[in-house]
């Protein structure tokens, strides 16, 4: 190897550990948890609105989704070793039981469909994307959370 490569190399490595240790100031889980709630209280206020109800609840979901984003993302007052594994498990964790919940919840929203309407009314039903990340990065602030405490 020459030189230039092994310098681009180190280059390349310094970036990619920048780019996965990213995380937000500590200062930015106030306002993640304020858009998320801003999000949660205008879904729930969504019945009472006069606008198009799609519309407003894909605005919700996705200032909902930004808000727990930023509050996962937020580093934590003590950020040491011990925390950076704790979110790495709780990273796995959510991924595992994020997938789970796709494999699952649509089969029990079909069988609960079969039983309360019948065979030829059960229908399948998919999940959405932001249902999905939302349940992922929801899941993630409980098991860190859990996790933090019982250290």
């Amino acid at each position: 190897m020459s030189i230039k490569s092994i310098a681009q190399c180190e280059r390349e490595e310094r970036q990619l550990k920048k780019l996965l240790n990213f995380q937000l100031p500590e200062k930015m889980k106030t306002p993640g948890f304020i858009i998320a709630g801003v999000g949660a209280v205008i879904f729930l206020l969504n019945k009472f609105i006069p606008l198009d109800k799609e519309m407003v609840k894909l605005f919700c979901s996705s200032l909902f989704t930004i808000g727990l984003f930023m509050v996962t993302l937020s580093k934590d007052k003590e950020e040491d070793e011990l925390i950076k594994s704790i979110r790495g498990q709780a990273f796995s964790l959510s991924f595992m039981i994020g997938i789970i919940y796709i494999l699952v919840l649509p089969w029990v929203h079909f069988g609960g469909d079969f039983l309360i309407n019948g065979a030829e009314e059960a229908a399948y039903e998919a999940i959405s994307g932001f249902h999905v990340i939302m349940i992922m990065l929801a899941y993630h602030l409980m098991i860190f959370t859990y996790f933090k405490r019982l250290r």
